[in-house]
């Protein structure tokens, strides 16, 4: 992921949803990863048991911080967690909707 995120400043979403299929197989060791993710970048308590969520990952807040020169836990996580996603090579797929309009794009690997 380029890390010039802060310039992602999006004003009329409403919403977006990123999928990733994992396999089986590998379904323990990418929830432990992720669990390590969590941790890492938030306390042991949301590592157990949060959920996360893509709106807190990446609202405008957090990238109004990063400009600001403010380092953002959940931006970070969030950064990891689509770099994660990369390197991994997990089949993904994501959606954005807007207030103009409506798109769905699958991007390339």
């Amino acid at each position: 992921m380029n890390r010039s995120v802060n310039r992602w400043h999006i004003q009329v979403s409403r919403w977006g949803a990123l999928r990733v299929g994992i396999p089986e197989a590998q379904l323990r060791r990418i929830a432990d990863d992720v669990y390590e993710l969590k941790h890492k970048h938030l306390d042991i308590d949301f590592a157990k048991t949060g959920e996360i969520k893509g709106k807190e990952l990446f609202k405008n807040y957090v990238f109004a911080l990063q400009k600001k020169g403010i380092v953002s836990k959940n931006l970070a996580l969030g950064v990891d967690l689509v770099e994660y996603i990369h390197l991994k090579h997990l089949p993904s797929s994501v959606a954005c909707v807007s207030r103009r309009a409506s798109r769905s794009f699958r991007p390339t690997t």
